[in-house]
């Protein structure tokens, strides 16, 4: 099976989508949705909820790199 390269470099097993998330971080698939949209509301100076997602297609995506990141800086206290 051959994987499919995604236009910044990554394998798609890198991306996680609004399913995969809801488990990581332990919320609802409509929790992540409705976060997501506000901080697309929000400006570049306020605090997020979530880290910042791109679009697959018509599907809300999230760089696992980033997750990971955004994660490790809020247990250490920071602000993603």
């Amino acid at each position: 099976m051959t994987r499919l390269k995604l236009d910044f470099g990554q394998n798609v097993s890198d991306v996680l989508y609004v399913a995969e998330l809801a488990a990581k971080l332990g919320m609802t698939e409509s929790a992540v949705r409705a976060a997501a949209f506000r901080d697309r509301l929000k400006t570049k100076t306020e605090e997020r909820t979530l880290p910042t997602p791109f679009y697959m297609g018509q599907k809300l995506a999230w760089r696992r790199r980033d997750v990971d990141l955004w994660l490790e800086q809020r247990a250490k206290g920071g602000n993603a």
